[in-house]
């Protein structure tokens, strides 16, 4: 799915145990509509996701946004039902695959990475932990946890080169425009 929307956390950057790095900031999403009784454009409800980005784009992002910057988010949703403090809630939450600047707003620029193959086929073999992880982030069981990284260095772990090979293609032949 995508969504368009506010960055309205700063995003947080983390480790995990495993040397993993994972991101997590809150999105406002407000749907807007023409009142023809007003004769203007009016805001609908906000609705509020949390988004979780992993390894390099989670990387990337710390580096990128900043809260109030309008963004586009494609990825995968899961709505959960739970009780906190003894109320029920419901959380959606946003597992990010890809996600940028919102152009309409304003312009940007793009620095590609670094990136070896390696940490490329270390992505992929790695969905489970993110899965895993997906639901520990977004209810903040992270919070104030200790993730680790070598000599308090968030961008630590084996392989970890700074990012894309820039003689890749940085889309898949195979893969379908979102």
């Amino acid at each position: 799915m995508a969504l368009r929307g506010n960055v309205a956390t700063e995003p947080v950057l983390k480790v995990t145990q495993q040397g993993t790095t994972v991101c997590s900031f809150r999105l406002a999403v407000t749907a807007r509509r023409y009142s023809s009784s007003d004769s203007k454009v009016v805001d609908a409800e906000t609705s509020w996701y949390t988004v979780t980005c992993w390894r390099s784009l989670a990387e990337n992002v710390v580096g990128s946004l900043a809260k109030g910057q309008g963004v586009v988010v494609h990825g995968r949703l899961r709505v959960r039902d739970f009780v906190h403090d003894g109320q029920p809630r419901t959380s959606a939450d946003v597992t990010a695959e890809a996600l940028g600047h919102d152009l309409t707003w304003g312009t940007t620029s793009f620095t590609p990475n670094r990136r070896s193959r390696a940490d490329e086929v270390r992505d992929d073999t790695d969905r489970s932990e993110a899965d895993e992880l997906a639901t520990a982030v977004s209810v903040g069981e992270l919070d104030g946890e200790d993730l680790g990284g070598e000599g308090g260095g968030l961008l630590a772990g084996p392989g970890y080169d700074g990012g894309l090979d820039p003689a890749r293609p940085l889309v898949d032949v195979g893969s379908e425009p979102f």
